[in-house]
């Protein structure tokens, strides 16, 4: 006679039976699951916005003082232009811009050095340290020599007063990135808000009505029924099982399109700001795609050992504790230990399984992380 603890195995990776059977369920409250797919997709689009607003607040205000600069005798007719001297200036990022050119007769840059700023009658690139040139100065006029080709620049040394004014745009700037983050923030939390409002909601909803007709279900089925399934089961199926779905709802749906969602805009953004350095990214996506198939299909079939294994003791501990009486009546406590250590250790086998799963998966992400620097590093050299 077959064991009734024996729990069915499944080997769909997707059923659609069952999600159409899900569906149907899910209709009445297709409206709040669409305000709260709506608000994901706003939450994430905040999401993106603000680490760029922090880019842009970072490379166009805070460290942008050291950017070339365009300079001429007439305006350049953008707001961010600064009149020093008798001269307009204009960074480059502000520059290109600019739908119409204008001509400008030199270019000129800001650097820093020790407590003072210098501002240089050329350009000599953002990236230099103080190692690879030599400052003299001459009450306020400087001589910067650049050890690599000896080529000699002029400067002179900017006022607290005189660096104001080319800081001045640049302190408006980043007060207006400030409020614009801060009005981000809000609106994602607002948007985060209504989504878990409305997928809890339909969540609850749907295991509620779900468990109803389950009960119902259960109320009108024969008596063999019982015979062949342990109470156990069933309590699991109604109640831990039902929480998977309200899970489902409530933090799966959620996540992937979030996920999603980020995941695309990021990468968007990424090729956007520079296409080749996004390769360089995207070298190790194929290895990530790999990994995750394996391991998702590790990770499920373990996963429903889990539930099985769940089923069981919980059938095991209800048929022992109902039947307590008869089993000490014929003394058969040492027997059922021993049933029920089994299913105990094959339930702790596969949790430990399922560990040694995720510490194989999070360091080989970490890996690939790491080789994906590596890789930058090297080409960007």
């Amino acid at each position: 006679m077959e064991n009734k603890r024996n729990e069915k195995q499944f080997e769909k990776i997707f059923d659609i039976k069952l999600l159409m059977k899900l569906h149907r369920f899910t209709k009445p409250f297709y409206l709040v699951l669409m305000l709260s797919i709506l608000a994901v997709f706003l939450s994430s689009v905040g999401d993106l916005f603000r680490p760029y607003l922090m880019k842009v607040v970072t490379d166009d205000y805070v460290t942008a003082y050291k950017n070339e600069m365009f300079v001429s005798d007439e305006s350049f007719g953008h707001k961010e232009e600064v009149l020093f001297n008798d001269e307009y200036y204009i960074r480059d990022i502000f520059y290109e811009d600019l739908e119409l050119k204008p001509s400008y007769k030199t270019t000129r840059q800001i650097i820093k050095d020790g407590d003072q700023f210098i501002l240089l009658n050329d350009f000599i690139g953002k990236t230099r340290s103080t190692d690879d040139y030599s400052i003299e100065e001459s009450n306020n006029s400087v001589t910067l020599t650049i050890h690599e080709d000896g080529k000699v620049i002029e400067g002179i040394i900017l006022s607290e007063a005189d660096y104001q004014i080319f800081r001045e745009n640049d302190i408006s700037g980043i007060w207006y990135i400030t409020m614009l983050l801060i009005f981000t923030l809000v609106v994602s939390f607002v948007f985060q808000y209504i989504q878990t409002i409305s997928l809890n909601y339909v969540g609850q909803k749907v295991v509620y009505k779900m468990r109803e007709e389950l009960f119902n279900h259960l109320q009108h089925l024969s008596l063999s029924y019982y015979e062949k399934n342990p109470i156990g089961r069933l309590v699991t199926r109604i109640t831990n099982d039902m929480n998977n779905i309200s899970e489902f709802y409530t933090n799966v749906i959620i996540t992937f399109l979030k996920d999603f969602i980020i995941l695309i805009g990021t990468m968007a953004i990424m090729v956007a700001l520079d296409w080749k350095l996004s390769l360089l990214c995207f070298s190790t996506l194929p290895i990530v795609i790999i990994i995750s198939f394996v391991f998702r299909r590790l990770v499920r079939n373990n996963q429903r050992t889990i539930k099985i294994k769940i089923a069981q003791i919980n059938a095991t501990l209800s048929e022992n504790i109902s039947g307590m009486k008869i089993i000490q009546l014929f003394n058969q406590e040492k027997h059922m230990f021993k049933a029920f250590d089994v299913i105990n250790k094959e339930h702790l086998k596969a949790w430990l399984t399922q560990t040694n799963i995720y510490a194989i998966l999070r360091p080989s992400m970490n890996l690939i992380y790491s080789i994906t620097l590596c890789f930058l590093v090297f080409f960007r050299q």
